[in-house]
């Protein structure tokens, strides 16, 4: 409704008129009346109303995150908005520190648009040296009420290193590779670490698992054989968060996919038996020992020979492979002690440069004592009434066993010896029945082999 102000000579005034929360356009409208009562209104009077801040927007970083380049300027961009209008002329202004150091105001690109309420901005912000820049961007509306944000940058033009083991020699299957990566800026890290095979090409490179502390795991059963332990390269590099890339670190291999050579052979006659190898008198293992499958002449890394006797704990023989990788052990044995008898399981294990590994193993029953025979019936001096009996006694081996059909017997019939007749082997009992032992009376003989 209309409000009386106070009129104070030839002005007017009135305070405290209330013009709503709401931020926007208002207006005013005044009239007069003289003492005869001649009256004039005037057309309204339009104005605004602005309580908020105008606001600010940064586009291109878009956030609170330091910004890693090593670039020689870095642009930014933005928006102004406010619900009444923009500041016309220099609505957006740039400020710029470098460690805490104020440098010159970068120029600043401002268009408002036909409304007045946005506009949109651009600067460059010059990096001239390394460093940390804290960029703050101010927006001002046309009440003067004003937003700001800030931006940090960082220019970083110091590479990273990369630091691989060494790693070198003979390599095969899956290799694991460990090493580390650092950047010496302050506030800086390493971002990726990378490696490449047998070349250097940008699109080529694979990523490393880690960044400071990083690994890989190297397949090189997709590789070549090589005849040389450094025909392949693996090269390595770092690049920080600024995008600067260390120098390349290489370290040459070779690729061994072949398994060393292990043989083992027993010179003398074989009596092989269910895999055992059986002999009474002393022999020589030999063989094969050397990683010359790929490559002639190639020694292995490792070569260990042993043996167990009865099941013991392994003994180990020290051999030398020869040029060619024979190499021979000679094993006693002693006939009149029998102390060599036994069952000796060989075990030849060669481990090439790479960690290839190839076994050969034989197993030999040395037996040099013949079996034990008792005869049980007849008794000494049994009598018999018959012209034949029934023969038995026990027989036993302890190396190889008694051999089928080798036990045999002859009678005494008093006068003369008969031939050797094949008895029955029944586990450790032998027999033969109906055996004829002459009819005449008198001493018997039986004799048993």
């Amino acid at each position: 409704g209309w409000n009386v102000a106070t009129i104070t000579g030839s002005s007017w005034s009135a305070t405290g008129v209330a013009i709503g929360a709401g931020d926007g356009a208002k207006q005013i409208e005044v009239k007069v009346s003289d003492d005869v009562d001649n009256t004039i209104t005037l057309a309204p009077v339009t104005f605004y109303r602005d309580a908020a801040p105008p606001v600010l927007t940064e586009t291109v970083i878009n956030g609170t995150d330091t910004k890693n380049t090593n670039a020689t300027s870095f642009a930014l961009s933005g928006t102004l908005t406010d619900s009444n209008a923009v500041a016309a002329l220099t609505g957006v202004t740039v400020n710029v520190a470098r460690d805490g150091t104020a440098l010159a105001d970068p120029a600043v690109t401002y268009e408002v648009a036909g409304d007045s309420k946005s506009a949109t901005w651009s600067t460059t912000v010059p990096l001239a040296a390394d460093g940390l820049y804290v960029v703050t961007i101010t927006g001002k509306d046309v009440a003067n009420k004003t937003h700001s944000v800030q931006r940090t940058i960082r220019r970083d033009q110091i590479e990273p290193t990369v630091t691989p083991p060494a790693f070198s020699g003979w390599k095969s299957g899956s290799v694991a590779i460990n090493g580390s990566a650092a950047d010496t800026v302050p506030g800086s890290t390493v971002d990726t670490v990378e490696y490449q095979v047998n070349g250097v090409t940008e699109g080529s490179w694979l990523e490393a698992t880690g960044t400071g502390n990083w690994n890989i795991s190297l397949d090189t059963s997709v590789l070549t054989e090589t005849a040389t332990n450094t025909a392949h390269t693996i090269y390595f590099r770092s690049k920080d968060k600024a995008g600067n890339v260390s120098a390349t670190v290489s370290r040459a291999f070779g690729v061994d996919q072949k398994n060393p050579r292990a043989t083992m052979v027993l010179d003398g006659t074989a009596n092989v038996s269910m895999g055992i190898d059986r002999r009474v008198a002393g022999y020589a293992v030999s063989g094969l020992a050397d990683d010359a499958e790929s490559t002639g002449g190639r020694m292995a890394s490792v070569v260990s020979f042993s043996y167990t006797k009865d099941g013991a704990e392994p003994t180990t023989v020290v051999i030398t492979p020869a040029a060619d990788g024979s190499w021979n052990y000679a094993q006693p044995v002693n006939t009149v002690t029998h102390a060599n008898d036994g069952l000796y399981v060989y075990t030849l294990i060669v481990t090439d440069l790479a960690g290839n590994n190839s076994t050969a193993n034989k197993t030999v029953r040395i037996d040099t004592t013949a079996p034990t025979i008792t005869v049980t019936s007849p008794g000494v001096n049994e009598p018999f009434n018959t012209s034949s009996i029934n023969i038995s006694g026990s027989v036993v081996d302890l190396g190889v066993g008694v051999k089928a059909g080798s036990l045999q017997y002859r009678i005494h019939d008093g006068s003369v010896w008969s031939g050797w007749n094949v008895a029955t082997i029944t586990g450790s009992s032998w027999s033969a029945t109906g055996v004829a032992i002459g009819a005449g009376e008198g001493s018997k003989q039986i004799e048993v082999t």
